[in-house]
């Protein structure tokens, strides 16, 4: 077989983006409005409610104005 897999861009000479526009402010925000899932996946506490107790991670849903308010304050 004679396929290769190539990603879509060009990586390489890339300059950081931390060093071109230094910001005093994150790049990335993650906000996680649900820590449920039904994958039973052996190396993420997500899916097993036993292992996501002993992490000390909340359990549930978030509320739609906690997450609405992370939002607006972006």
């Amino acid at each position: 077989m004679k396929a290769r897999l190539e990603p879509r861009i060009n990586l390489e000479g890339r300059t950081p983006l931390e060093t071109v526009i230094p910001l005093s402010t994150p790049f990335i925000v993650f906000a996680d409005p649900a820590s449920s899932c039904n994958f039973k996946c052996s190396f993420c506490p997500t899916g097993h409610r036993d292992m996501i107790a002993e992490t000390g991670r909340f359990q549930g849903v978030m509320k739609y104005e906690v997450f609405q308010k992370i939002v607006d304050d972006l």
